[in-house]
């Protein structure tokens, strides 16, 4: 009698890893960890200008970019911040 063969086991969840893969997984889990607080800070920057509390927006986009210099949010918060302070200037 000839024993079975070893039986091999696959698992389907496995992929061949590639530096860009890699990367990719790290960044996002780097960025999606902060992503909640980018969004708070810029959040609380675009109500405070909305509320008439330009300087605290401007602080609050500062804090934004130069905490999360590589944030998703960075153009659009370095927009805003140019507007806020174009406004701030405009009424002294």
């Amino acid at each position: 009698m000839v024993p079975a063969p070893a039986r091999v086991i696959v698992s389907g969840k496995h992929h061949p890893t590639r530096a860009s893969s890699v990367n990719t997984a790290s960044v996002e889990s780097i960025s999606a960890s902060t992503l909640a607080t980018e969004n708070d800070l810029f959040s609380s920057a675009l109500k405070a200008g909305r509320a008439g509390d330009r300087r605290e927006a401007v602080e609050l986009l500062n804090v934004l970019i130069a905490r999360f210099p590589n944030s998703p949010l960075k153009v659009s918060a370095e927009s805003a911040r140019a507007k806020m302070s174009e406004s701030i200037q405009s009424v002294q």
